[in-house]
């Protein structure tokens, strides 16, 4: 398929410009290093959420260095990825792609993380769990603007995503509040503190249920007369 695409921007796969850095490693009962759980990458929003210990964890761990993008294979579907900030370990199941000088992480995080990728990474993924493989995953086509570029690129999407995560906790905030106030009302009402009679018996005005004047007996004004 045809791509018509801007000026000094290239149309290439992604083994093309970049590569996996590879070997494990099995962290010790003394190692101080962090650890990048796959628990802490939250799905679809390329962020860390916290680190472990690595002292905590005795299987086999990948590296991981500042400006390093770590991508999550396993069931791709979730999109996890993040950008790295410190000297680390992490899960096996991270595909570790290594700051170069012709994809800028920022850039990376957001391509990785995008409807086109995801979608084809759920294509291309394997298994009962589905496993998102680096032969499979360098495969994939994209347009690959100059450096310059990929860094304003990154920088306005940042900016945007921000303005919508602030919107997003808020969002959240008022859900939370609103759940707590709406298990309160049906508390209280089932409790019968919610619509409480004042001191001379009588109920608050407007929440009455009986009806002045009313030939009905269950709807009769319940008034005491003198």
């Amino acid at each position: 398929m045809n791509m018509s695409i801007p000026r000094d921007w290239k149309l290439v796969t992604l083994g093309e410009v970049v590569s996996p850095r590879r070997g494990k490693v099995i962290p010790s009962s003394t190692d101080q290093r962090p650890y990048l759980s796959l628990d802490n990458i939250e799905s679809g929003r390329a962020k860390i959420l916290g680190w472990e210990s690595a002292s905590q964890y005795r299987s086999q761990a990948a590296t991981l260095f500042p400006g390093d993008v770590a991508y999550v294979r396993l069931r791709p579907y979730l999109n996890k990825v993040a950008f790295v900030d410190r000297e680390s370990l992490g899960s096996a199941e991270l595909i570790v792609l290594p700051q170069n000088e012709t994809l800028f992480p920022g850039f990376l995080v957001r391509l990785l993380s995008s409807g086109d990728f995801v979608a084809f990474a759920i294509e291309n993924s394997t298994g009962d769990r589905p496993r998102l493989t680096w032969p499979q995953m360098k495969k994939f086509r994209f347009s690959m603007p100059p450096l310059a570029e990929q860094i304003r690129i990154s920088s306005a999407i940042d900016q945007s995503l921000s303005t919508l995560d602030t919107i997003h906790d808020i969002l959240d905030f008022v859900d939370s509040k609103v759940a707590t106030l709406r298990n309160s009302i049906i508390s209280r009402a089932c409790s019968g503190q919610l619509i409480a009679e004042d001191a001379s018996g009588e109920l608050p005005s407007g929440l009455h249920p009986y009806t002045e004047g009313s030939n009905d007996p269950n709807l009769r004004d319940r008034r005491t007369t003198a």
